[in-house]
């Protein structure tokens, strides 16, 4: 299974302490076949320290699995979010998002909980010109609710590009794997993500 995802993340307001954003994403389904999720978040974030971020967010989405004949489905999220910075030297530096999902899904009774957590290095170049930085993270996703991991994405390679002062772009190969009806699922996601 192959899919392409288009995101958008857009510095609403911002100050020294505390920000707006918005973050926008659109999945395709298998081998750009039509759209299978659109994911829309609204995010605030305090910075409590150069190296420390507290953030909650509301998002939406509407979407069905990649597995065949899946309905579609909303989902709403109240999402809480840890997220520290440890820079180890002058160009590698490791940023970790540690984030609570308090979930409300269609045709589910029950409010549902989950935990993510994304680990993410990021090595900017020396002398950044047009291609800014090399990174590569892992997120692992576990439901509370159900005691179990669910979800796994390693992204092995995304470049970021600098495309103007105001507007950045990055490239990214990722490796999903995930649960449905407890059998495991792979998919291979090619992405690119606007940042303004």
């Amino acid at each position: 299974y192959s899919e392409y995802w288009q995101q958008f993340f857009w510095t609403i307001w911002k100050n020294e302490s505390f920000f707006l954003k918005s973050f926008d994403r659109i999945d395709s389904a298998n081998n750009l076949r039509g759209v299978r999720s659109f994911l829309i978040s609204e995010q605030a974030g305090w910075k409590v320290s150069k190296n420390f971020i507290l953030e909650i967010h509301y998002t939406y989405i509407h979407s069905r699995s990649i597995v065949p004949d899946s309905p579609w489905r909303w989902q709403h999220r109240l999402e809480l979010e840890g997220n520290r910075i440890f820079t180890l030297s002058s160009r590698y530096i490791i940023t970790t998002r540690n984030r609570l999902e308090i979930r409300r899904l269609e045709n589910e009774p029950k409010t549902s909980f989950r935990l993510r957590q994304r680990t993410w290095l990021a090595m900017p170049f020396e002398k950044p010109g047009f291609i800014q930085s090399f990174n590569m993270y892992n997120e692992v996703f576990y439901n509370l609710t159900t005691r179990r991991f669910t979800e796994d994405r390693l992204c092995p390679f995304l470049l970021t590009f600098k495309m103007s002062k105001e507007l950045s772009m990055d490239l990214f190969f990722m490796l999903r794997m995930f649960t449905h009806n407890d059998i495991w699922h792979r998919s291979l996601v090619l992405g690119t993500q606007l940042t303004f």
